[in-house]
């Protein structure tokens, strides 16, 4: 290897130092142009070894920054986090040309490929002595499977280089800057980090120098380990020579990085990876991408549309958003939108659409998980976050889900285990739907996900394990496991790694026909954890062409006494106790709780531990009937917890003509506290959210103690007279805002969402995103004292 040691450079002028520079630069910062290859078809972490996370880093403080205006990226390797500070008003070129791979998700999954230190060579395939560090470079390579399982060494698809700029800084240590050709105008993808004060690298009256656009403020550590690595010349190492005609790249590999490797062929357990390259707090935003929402169940196809809801509840200061796509295959990340929502504003966003095929956010018939992560400034206070929700029509079915709260940045190992384990009391198997269970993986480790199958005699009918990439949505269709009995089954999910589960139900006209053809289905984000009670604050008592079932399961190896209490809107109160046995299920016809037919209802349960409830109605008269005027099904979790605020966020849809009659558009609270809240009262208030700013506030309302309340967007006069007024209006944000007197902060209650068009036969039910909000700063479970008092 060719260096520059302080050794090398004594004596030499200045402008014997840039000559030495420039020629030098053809060997040290070289990218290779030619014959560029697109990213590897598989994950490249199934099968890595010798993993050393350090998972869920802490952000760094805005003291940390030299600018608190600047953008941060964070890059999470093999060997953990490096938090990178970029200068984006000194660099603003250079900067937006490495955002431009990091949103595109080009980052993840290539090496460090070059750790250069002065004074150091060897021979191929052998190791390089110690020598002063130099620079550590990366952004070029990715080593992985292609198509055919085999390992191929390739370059990521670059962008147009950039114009070379003089941003006025030197290149320090700790400090990045943009690795280019001899040619200063050369620069696409690689980066290198300063090992040291390579103040020779600095533009000059003789030298055009390299564009330093970032320090590490975080993390630093971590690059010291990786150069602190045992570095092998690798050049045509026969893991890195392409057998398909492919362009050679292994010339180059002459100071890599090395974890495990003693000699021979390298394989990818012994490069330090970029895992994950991500975006954590956004030019001219104080505050850090802090918060995540996940949705798990995307898919574009020619029968689907899809659309986010995002609403920004702080009517004093907007809230900076990223939208992150993850595959299961091919390339993984990719930001399809960024910006900001505005202060008490909603944005909807159209991700994919049957009748708009020039409509390319997500791909064609690849299945994805959707993450709105955002940002609020560090001094908005105590408002709200960001919230969203995620519509889907597909199979001829309307589905809504609210996102799952899934920011891992500073949680307890606490409350990550709540995320390893799901549970799903009711998945039905039978020859005419399709069901599917699919999970997101939030770590940057692969997840091993274990799926248990139950049924109401306790008996285990099947087992699974899959492995699901870092950051990578997972998942399996139903039907391929096996089971040959029709009937309902629970799915138990255990993963070694925090995940967010979801499952979707579509039914099949008789016959077999998909899609189009296709009849009612719903979707429900599964329960977490191992709860013990829960609340369906709207179950519905109808009996005409409809079942309805509430369904549990017993994760746990002893039997359970399952407590159930129905409250109706007339404060009278049922009670009923049924025993389930260890790892089993059963339904109970929603009808065998004496509740008359037509009525709207709560139910709680409760039990000693590891009970989940899901309530699930279906239309079976129509059911799996062509062109029959079938309604779509409805399910939903029991809610575990009120939070602040409770959002119904982009779901609120009315048609004046029909409201009241064939729509019925309805939010249903349960107020849990005992006695008025240690001697308050209770009250809720709607506000409904427009989309060109009006927010009409529909009132207070005041159940009793332990009481519930349904009311009626069409019996809200002002409501419908906005509705009414345009149909641009007639897509809405409902927010539930909950007070109690004498207590600590708000508390929303426990709110469901429902939505029946018989009309259209469209049906969804969903529970309310909760959040915590200002005092409240917790979120509360049935169970907690503050509501017995």
């Amino acid at each position: 290897m060719l260096g520059l040691s302080s050794d090398a450079a004594t004596g030499l002028d200045r402008k014997g130092l840039s000559t030495l520079v420039r020629r030098l630069s053809k060997v040290l910062f070289v990218e290779d142009r030619a014959g560029r290859v697109a990213s590897a078809s598989n994950s490249f972490f199934d099968q890595l070894e010798n993993r050393q996370l350090f998972a869920n880093s802490a952000l760094p403080t805005l003291s940390a920054l030299e600018n608190q205006n600047n953008a941060v990226i964070r890059i999470e390797t093999t060997l953990g986090d490096i938090d990178i500070e970029l200068f984006s008003s000194q660099a603003p070129i250079t900067v937006a040309n490495f955002l431009s791979y990091v949103n595109s998700g080009r980052f993840a999954e290539t090496f460090f490929h070059r750790d250069a230190q002065n004074g150091s060579s060897a021979a191929a395939g052998q190791p390089l002595p110690t020598g002063s560090n130099f620079v550590l470079q990366g952004g070029g390579y990715k080593f992985g499977p292609d198509s055919t399982g085999t390992n191929r060494l390739t370059q990521i698809t670059t962008d147009p280089s950039i114009v070379l700029e003089n941003t006025g800084r030197s290149n320090l240590t700790r400090t990045l800057s943009m690795a280019r050709t001899s040619s200063p105008n050369s620069a696409t993808s690689q980066f290198f980090i300063n090992m040291a004060d390579n103040t020779f690298l600095d533009p000059s009256s003789s030298s055009d120098g390299y564009a330093v656009f970032g320090r590490v403020v975080q993390g630093w550590d971590v690059v010291t380990a990786i150069n602190g690595l045992t570095r092998y010349n690798l050049t045509n190492n026969a893991g890195f020579i392409p057998n398909n005609g492919a362009t050679n790249y292994s010339s180059i590999m002459s100071e890599v990085p090395t974890i495990g490797y003693t000699g021979g062929t390298v394989t990818r357990s012994n490069l330090v990876y970029v895992v994950n390259a991500e975006l954590i707090k956004s030019t001219d935003m104080t505050g850090f991408n802090q918060y995540a929402l996940t949705f798990v169940d995307g898919f574009r196809s020619g029968s689907s549309t899809e659309t986010l809801h995002l609403h920004n509840e702080d009517a004093s200061t907007q809230a900076f958003y990223q939208v992150v796509v993850r595959y299961d295959r091919d390339q993984r990340d990719m930001v399809i939108d960024q910006g900001v929502v505005a202060a008490g504003a909603s944005k909807t966003i159209r991700v994919s659409d049957r009748t708009d095929a020039n409509l390319n956010l997500v791909r064609w018939n690849a299945p994805y998980s959707i993450t709105v992560k955002s940002a609020r400034p560090s001094n908005a206070g105590a408002n709200v976050p960001l919230v969203a929700s995620f519509a889907r029509s597909d199979f001829g079915a309307a589905t809504l889900e609210n996102g799952v709260d899934s920011a891992q940045y500073g949680l307890s190992n606490s409350e990550q285990e709540q995320f390893k384990t799901w549970s799903f009391a009711r998945v039905e198997r039978n020859l005419n739907s399709r069901e599917f269970i699919v999970w997101s993986n939030l770590s940057a480790s692969p997840a091993t996900v274990t799926m248990t199958v139950l049924n109401d005699a306790g008996q285990t009918v099947a087992s699974r394990t899959y492995t699901t990439g870092a950051y990578r949505r997972g998942g399996m269709a139903f039907e391929n496991i096996g089971i040959q009995v029709a009937g309902n089954y629970a799915v138990l999910l255990s993963s070694d790694q925090p995940i967010v589960a979801q499952l979707s139900d579509w039914d099949l006209t008789t016959g077999g026909q998909t899609q189009t053809g296709a009849t009612p289905g719903w979707t429900v984000i599964g329960t977490s954890g191992a709860p013990s009670q829960g609340v369906f604050s709207s179950v519905s008592a109808e009996t005409t062409n409809t079942l309805n079932l509430l369904s549990f399961v017993n994760s746990t190896l002893s039997q359970q006494t399952i407590t159930l209490t129905t409250v109706r809107s007339s404060g009278a109160t049922t009670q009923i106790n049924r025993t389930i046995e260890p790892r089993s299920r059963f339904d109970l016809v929603v009808t065998d709780l004496g509740v008359p037919a037509g009525e709207q209802f709560t139910v709680l349960y409760a039990s000693a531990a590891g009970v989940a409830g899901q309530y699930t109605s279906i239309d079976i008269t129509n059911r799996y009937q062509v062109g029959a005027a079938s309604r779509d099904g409805m399910s939903t979790m029991a809610a575990m917890q009120s939070g602040g605020k409770a959002f119904i966020t982009g779901a609120g849809l009315s048609d004046p003509s029909r409201a009241g009659s064939t729509l019925h558009e309805t939010i249903s609270v349960y107020n849990p506290f005992a006695t008025g809240a240690q001697g308050g009262t209770f009250s809720f208030s709607l506000a409904y959210h427009f989309a060109d700013g009006t927010v009409i506030n529909s009132g207070t309302f005041t159940p009793g103690a332990r009481s519930r309340l349904d009311v009626r967007t069409s019996d809200l006069s002002a409501v419908m007279a906005k509705i009414n007024s345009s149909s641009d209006f007639r897509t809405y944000s409902i927010t539930v805002l909950g007070t109690a007197t004498n207590t600590p902060g708000f508390v929303s209650g426990f709110v469901s969402y429902s939505r029946i068009d018989s009309g259209l036969g469209s049906q969804v039910l969903s529970g309310a995103s909760v959040v915590r909000n200002g005092s409240a700063g917790i979120l509360r479970d049935l169970a907690d004292p503050i509501f017995s008092v």
